[in-house]
């Protein structure tokens, strides 16, 4: 039995076929084919945005510096982003905020605002580190303090709520602890 696949039409549109030869419609589907996501709209014409798949775009990152820890968070961001319907530039945009704000998993605090100083001696050992267990996330926590200037992951959540809401998915979610699981993790609370 065939794939789902696209076929092109002499009319010049492409068009979304399941493995039974029955047109898909109203679904939006990774080609096999191209690695491009596309949409199949309710009379089956498929479009692409354009999109590159996570993996390949993940591969290009890497392939200009940047580190698997970024190059990961970055391209799950712009897939999710597509999948859900933003367009790109929106998706792109949530790259641009990854590379400069942080990496998934990732523990900072703003040394320059004078509660810094207030902060636990647990806290300060903590920050810049990625989180890689359990103890670390509740001790990020419990023990920071209840104010902005301390993020956690690759959009550097520091609000207290938005902090705590993503500590929380990470200890409800996280088995390895890896920071590929992490950022995983970050995409779902994201979107």
């Amino acid at each position: 039995m065939a794939a789902n696949h696209m076929v092109s039409h002499t009319d010049g549109n492409k068009y979304y076929l399941g493995s039974d030869g029955a047109m898909i419609v109203s679904i939006t589907f990774k080609s096999v084919e191209d690695g491009k996501t596309y949409k199949a709209d309710e009379n089956g014409v498929c479009t692409s945005n354009g999109s590159v798949a996570a993996g390949d775009l993940e591969a290009i990152l890497k392939s200009n510096g940047y580190t698997a820890n970024k190059s990961h968070s970055m391209a799950l961001a712009y897939e999710a982003c597509i999948e859900a319907g933003y367009g790109r530039n929106f998706a792109v945009g949530m790259m641009a905020n990854i590379f400069h704000e942080g990496s998934a998993g990732k523990l900072e605090g703003n040394t320059n605002k004078g509660y810094w100083q207030q902060a636990p001696q647990s806290i300060k050992n903590l920050a810049g580190k990625i989180i890689t267990n359990e103890t670390m996330a509740r001790t990020w926590l419990n023990e920071t303090p209840r104010v902005s200037g301390f993020g956690v992951g690759s959009i550097q959540w520091s609000w207290p709520s938005r902090r705590d809401g993503i500590l929380n998915a990470y200890l409800q979610s996280a088995s390895t602890w890896s920071s590929e699981e992490l950022g995983d993790i970050e995409i779902l609370f994201m979107i």
